[in-house]
């Protein structure tokens, strides 16, 4: 009888070992086995040095895990002078993290038959257990070309050099107004109108630029199907 009652005590003793401490050393173990890496992008779209991109594509970023937006930017440069034209923050609304996905709106159309290269700032991404995005080191890691354009249409701008106004004419469109930006060679907007129909198939505006400094200023021609660009030069 004493003998199987020192077995049943060992019985339970060897049950509580189990049943109570095993947990809590495989807690332990998992959480020295954490994942602590960061997040490793997966897929891209538009995929990597693709072509015929459409111009209003929204970007996809696709990671190893679930992720969660972070801080800093994405940039969106040309290849021809890596010239930003959009930069867009990790809070921005056209941002959103959709499980492992991230995917960017873009705040406007990208211009036809042009080569994009996206820049991606370290901590832009997080996953759920706070692990950052290393951020991506070059321009040339992501890059893509949108397609050509389908219209026939033509921007022209003159005078250049300009001093106190220039002329822009937008031709062969089908589109009753355009956006008028104008940015300076630092990258500031320094004057915003409206291009208006003057003709058949024709936007034209002039554009007073007198007060403005010596400098080349990037003109940029908006609507909702497209974006177009040109240098404008102005000289006292």
């Amino acid at each position: 009888m004493l003998e199987k009652l020192m077995l049943l005590r060992k019985i339970i003793l060897l049950c509580l070992v189990c049943g109570f401490y095993m947990p809590s050393l495989n807690a332990q173990h998992a959480a020295q086995h954490r994942v602590s890496t960061s997040p490793k992008i997966v897929k891209l779209h538009p995929a990597q040095a693709s072509t015929n991109v459409p111009i209003a594509s929204q970007l996809i970023i696709q990671f190893d895990r679930p992720i969660q937006t972070g801080s800093g930017n994405l940039i969106i440069q040309k290849e021809q002078g890596n010239t930003p034209v959009q930069i867009i923050e990790a809070s921005s609304i056209h941002v959103n993290a959709d499980h492992n996905r991230l995917v960017v709106d873009l705040n406007m159309p990208l211009a036809h038959y042009t080569t994009y290269h996206i820049q991606i700032d370290k901590n832009y991404v997080k996953d759920l257990e706070g692990n950052a995005f290393a951020g991506t080191p070059t321009v040339k890691n992501w890059h893509f070309t949108t397609k050509k354009p389908t219209e026939q249409k033509s921007l022209h701008v003159f005078p250049t050099p300009a001093t106190d106004y220039f002329n822009v004419q937008l031709k062969g469109v089908q589109i009753k107004v355009a956006r008028i930006e104008l940015y300076s060679s630092k990258g500031e907007l320094v004057k915003v109108q409206l291009l208006k129909p003057s003709k058949n198939n024709m936007l034209e505006q002039k554009i007073w630029i007198r007060d403005l400094p010596e400098d080349i200023y990037i003109l940029r021609v908006i609507t909702p199907n497209y974006l177009m660009e040109k240098r404008v030069p102005k000289r006292y």
